[in-house]
């Protein structure tokens, strides 16, 4: 194998990795601020049918959203290792390396 000492190596695995970590974090904390202002909206209906329908809409999709990002991080954790990869220390051959042989 030649390896060019010049050009640089970029590895993929850590941006992956830190962008499916993000995503989780990002997608939890949108649904559980969904969840919140569901609760706001119920508890300042004033009784109101319409208003309470839509509050609780909101909670449960607030709930929902909680339950799929729940699923994705299961996957993540218990699927990459089944594969050969493993979260959150994703790696995969740097580009620049060179091929082997």
């Amino acid at each position: 194998m030649i390896n060019n000492p010049v050009a640089p190596t970029y590895t993929i695995g850590p941006l992956i990795s830190g962008l499916i970590g993000f995503f989780i974090f990002f997608a939890s904390i949108a649904a559980f601020l969904y969840f919140i202002i569901g609760g706001i909206q119920w508890i300042t209906s004033g009784g109101d049918k319409a208003q309470i329908e839509t509050a609780r809409n909101r909670i449960i999709q607030g709930v929902v959203g909680l339950i799929i990002i729940a699923s994705v991080w299961a996957i993540v954790t218990l699927l990459f290792p089944a594969v050969g990869l493993s979260f959150p220390n994703i790696t995969f051959p740097g580009i620049g390396q060179g091929l082997p042989g």
